[in-house]
């Protein structure tokens, strides 16, 4: 291997958002979730028996050259090696809609009230004598919005990265 290619993903969650990069039916949120050698097509649930199947079909749904015999998971981290250089998403041969955006100073009103009643929603979920459940609620409703929250944080702080988080979008 006078050439090597390879790239350290330090987590599950790095891994598929690459591979999700480039096979957009790869459900890169619930196969971060899955055990090891574990993904999710879409809605259907896949494993392997081991990491040369695993790897061997994330370069089949990707179209990457992956070298599924060397690539390897080391202390949680995972190794992917090419045997080619690789190409960035978009010259993969997709099809890609290049429109022109006017960026706007303010947000449009009704993009802010559709943020007000989300924030509302959420505030609702807050029970102070089940603050672990509040939580836990918190979170899964903002992953149902696209926005994922950490529980290491206080309810109201937890309302406030939702906040920051949607008004991104």
């Amino acid at each position: 291997m006078a050439n090597q290619n390879y790239r350290i993903f330090p987590n599950k969650v790095e891994l598929f958002k690459f591979f999700g990069a480039y096979a957009p039916q790869l459900n890169a949120a619930v196969s971060a979730r899955l055990p090891l050698n574990g993904l999710c097509v879409g809605t259907q649930h896949k494993a392997f028996r081991n990491t040369v199947e695993f790897f061997t079909a994330l370069a089949e749904m990707s179209g990457l050259d992956v070298d599924a015999q060397h690539s390897t998971i080391r202390m949680g981290s995972y190794i992917v090696f090419f045997n080619k250089d690789i190409p960035s998403p978009n010259s993969m041969g997709k099809v890609v809609d290049a429109k022109i955006v006017e960026v706007q100073d303010k947000k449009d009103d009704k993009e802010n009230l559709s943020i007000d009643l989300i924030l509302e929603e959420a505030m609702s979920l807050n029970d102070e004598a089940d603050k672990k459940g509040s939580k836990d609620r918190l979170v899964e409703f903002a992953l149902s919005k696209g926005v994922t929250l950490t529980k290491n944080k206080s309810f109201e702080k937890m309302i406030a990265d939702l906040k920051s988080e949607l008004e991104a979008f």
